[in-house]
């Protein structure tokens, strides 16, 4: 084990520069180390539209792989809430489950980031009314 620097990683015996993940606060690190090479990157685009930050909010738990799913817990104003996720090969499936147990389920197409809510929630969770995944 190697002591971790300011940027959550250390390097190894190769002199390669590793971060390192955390199961607790931080989780990961606070910021990167050295040069960019934008040329090399992989393409990455998330499935929601941006968001406004949740403010207020402190994630207190993560735990989940690709197989069974995802789930993230968060503290706000005092109560606990949870968001499920599963990655599928099609779509990714939300879940929010609400401090008082209430849930809300929202389905985007991976390929395109357009979606929105699934089953009878009223609204999405930015607040503005989504666009049905089409079935299939």
């Amino acid at each position: 084990d190697k002591p971790l620097d300011e940027c959550h990683g250390y390097f190894d015996d190769d002199g390669n520069f590793r971060y390192v993940g955390d199961l607790t606060a931080p989780y990961m690190m606070a910021k990167f180390r050295g040069a960019v090479d934008l040329e090399s990157r992989p393409r990455a685009q998330g499935v929601r539209s941006f968001l406004q930050p949740l403010r207020g909010a402190t994630i207190t738990g993560f735990t989940g792989n690709l197989n069974q799913g995802y789930s993230l817990t968060y503290e706000r104003d005092g109560e606990t809430h949870r968001i499920d996720y599963q990655v599928g090969a099609d779509a990714v499936d939300f879940t929010f489950i609400g401090a008082d147990g209430s849930t809300e389920k929202e389905s985007y197409d991976r390929r395109s980031g357009k979606g929105g809510e699934k089953g009878k929630g009223p609204k999405g969770k930015d607040g503005k009314k989504g666009k049905k995944k089409p079935k299939k």
